[in-house]
């Protein structure tokens, strides 16, 4: 569950939400519509730990997430950007393996569990 409280966010002193409390339950779909500049992206970074907050804070699971720790943030959150990376040679099951950098060892190397996930 993701929880918004009196949430504002923008950039510098433009404001792009004001204020927006919402709970969003999981176990189904959301979507997310505004025009371009509406601050959707900046929503979703902000829930993703990546954007600044003006005010108002953010509930993950009932934890804050401005006091969640870089490793459980990692482990409770994922988030794809619409920036296009260029990687060459970089096959889809390596981009998803990726996705398991928080759950590996000390060394980053792939357990059996974490290969099979991917598949």
């Amino acid at each position: 569950m993701i929880q918004l409280e009196a949430l504002t966010l923008g950039y510098g002193q433009q404001i792009l939400l004001d204020h927006v409390s919402a709970n969003l339950n999981g176990g189904g779909l959301i979507a997310l519509l505004g025009r371009n500049g509406s601050g959707k992206s900046t929503l979703l970074r902000a829930t993703a730990g990546l954007g600044t907050i003006k005010s108002g804070r953010i509930l993950l699971a009932g934890k804050d997430l401005a006091e969640l720790q870089p490793e459980e943030l990692a482990r409770t959150v994922s988030f794809v950007t619409t920036e296009k990376v260029r990687i060459p040679n970089l096959k889809c099951r390596d981009v998803v393996a990726l996705g398991r950098a928080p759950y590996t060892n000390w060394v980053g190397r792939l357990q059996p569990q974490d290969r099979e996930i991917v598949a």
